[in-house]
């Protein structure tokens, strides 16, 4: 898994942003307010409900105790959502954006593997947590991207809260 992940920002918040994924001839790209879209098709998030459909993916970084994502893996496995890692949060991203997997979190990201996923996800339909309301741009911050029906799951497996408005409003 990788990929080339780039964003602008303006104002404060994500303007633009694209994910190539060169090996499978990928092109994610959205533009707040535009909606998102894979190779200039539109995407959406997924329909997914049912928690034991659901399919969830975590990244990890060692800037946060292992501890805390053993005790995240633990809950969502508890209640029944499927677990699993890629090794790319950008793709990850990209992943939920287009409805191949359900949600996707990581305790501490860095903005420029993260930005552009998360205007996708949003863009798609999707929520996301507070990344540049915690100053991620600068020094990274936690990340949590879903569809809706299953975004309080996560959300709660991982402490990371949800937004509920513009980019500086968290939940």
């Amino acid at each position: 898994h990788f990929c080339v992940s780039i964003a602008m920002v303006a104002d404060g918040e994500v303007q633009c942003g694209a994910i190539v994924n060169p090996a499978f001839d990928e092109l994610h790209f959205a533009r707040k307010g535009r909606g998102a879209q894979r190779n200039g098709e539109p995407i959406r998030v997924s329909a997914t409900r049912d928690i034991g459909a659901t399919t969830f993916e975590l990244g990890w970084s060692n800037r946060v105790p292992q501890e805390r994502y053993i005790e995240a893996l633990t809950r969502l496995l508890s209640a029944g959502a499927n677990v699993r890692r890629g090794g790319s949060g950008a793709l990850a991203l990209a992943y939920v954006a287009d409805g191949r997997t359900d949600g996707y979190a990581e305790l501490h990201m860095n903005s420029w593997d993260c930005l552009a996923g998360l205007l996708l996800v949003r863009e798609a339909g999707g929520v996301v947590g507070p990344f540049l309301g915690c100053g991620g741009l600068l020094n990274g911050a936690a990340v949590l991207a879903s569809t809706p029906a299953v975004a309080a799951l996560l959300s709660e497996a991982t402490a990371i809260p949800l937004l509920t408005g513009p980019d500086l409003v968290p939940a």
